[in-house]
């Protein structure tokens, strides 16, 4: 009997589904609020990226482990340790790479390398990249046994401070703002909204919110637009604005998520998040549950852009050259 080819795309989705119904959009929040807190593989010490980040903060959530560390079944046992007996893994992915001769018909050879590639006699100019997306099993060393954590769990501040969350949220803003000479205006409207054509943002008042935390995740959100300029990350949902209805959606979901887990980086606790949210979050659940081909991608993809975004908007200071941007969509924003 012929194997069943597994469809990531749609197991995924159905893990965020799953997730969105449970717990809204705080499934996108980190594990806990702090930049070490992230998870990494146990033995590399590398940090995992893309959806991983979420799929892995959300098993975290779920079952209560001490330290967000990582590794294969191989990998415990190589340090002399054990995965305990009964214990599930949880799956992550990663992009596996390979290379082909564009001009070739029908069935393509496909190469590991692009040495093998080209030794195999294709020429530079027809050699390209093929991405497919594939799963492998990690388990928590909360799972293991003789397995020691990588590094000291960043333990959350005993009691609140005043605003303290708001001026850790306020100075990342602040420094990604200059860092990218982004113009942040309040005119007094009830608008928020990234001009991609004007490169700026535009807020209501900060008194015109429930909480300082509900304006910084509003301003999260904008800022993730401006992430996909084209001087930027160059995120097609920005850059082609207007053009496109499911593009502008896709775009508008991979702000939603970056602000929900920068809100959960900085210990944010907006008040008006969840009932801004729900009709939303209960669109996307809809769209995730009756999509057919493409659109099976678009979570994942929009998962990955927003990791991507807030790992861009927490970059250091770094010099940057602007170009100029057409002036018919001088008008458009994205909210």
């Amino acid at each position: 009997m012929k194997k069943q080819k597994i469809n990531i795309y749609q197991t995924i989705n159905e893990l965020v589904i799953e997730g969105l119904k449970k717990d809204g959009l705080q499934w996108f929040m980190p594990w806990k609020s702090g930049m070490g807190n992230s998870p990494i593989n146990n033995v590399t010490g590398r940090a995992y990226s893309g959806i991983n980040i979420f799929l892995l903060n959300a098993t975290m959530r779920a079952f209560g482990y001490d330290n967000n560390e990582w590794l294969t079944y191989n990998q415990a046992s190589s340090k002399g340790g054990n995965v305990k007996k009964g214990q599930r893994s949880t799956a992550v992915t990663y992009w596996n790479i390979s290379f082909y001769d564009v001009t070739q018909v029908g069935s393509k050879t496909f190469y590991r390398t692009l040495a093998q590639a080209l030794s195999s006699g294709v020429s530079q100019e027809n050699v390209r990249k093929a991405f497919s997306l594939q799963v492998f099993r990690v388990f928590n060393i909360g799972q293991c046994e003789n397995i020691e954590p990588k590094r000291v769990v960043v333990e959350a501040p005993v009691g609140p401070v005043e605003n303290g969350n708001c001026d850790v949220a306020r100075s990342i803003c602040d420094t990604y703002l200059l860092r990218e000479k982004i113009a942040l205006s309040h005119n007094g409207t009830s608008s928020a909204y990234y001009s991609p054509s004007q490169d700026s943002i535009n807020m209501p008042v900060e008194e015109s919110f429930q909480d300082c935390d509900s304006y910084f995740k509003t301003l999260f959100h904008e800022i993730s637009h401006s992430t996909g300029h084209e001087t930027r990350l160059k995120r097609i949902g920005v850059t082609t604005i207007g053009k496109n209805r499911d593009l502008y959606a896709k775009e508008e979901l991979v702000a939603e998520i970056t602000a929900m887990y920068m809100s959960g980086l900085t210990g944010l606790e907006p008040k008006d998040s969840h009932d801004n949210s729900q009709a939303y979050l209960n669109g996307w659940v809809k769209r995730i549950t009756d999509s057919k081909g493409k659109e099976e991608k678009f979570v994942v993809s929009a998962m990955t852009q927003a990791s991507k975004s807030s790992n861009f908007i927490q970059e250091p200071v770094k010099v940057k050259v602007k170009v100029e941007v057409k002036a018919n969509v001088e008008n458009e924003v994205l909210v």
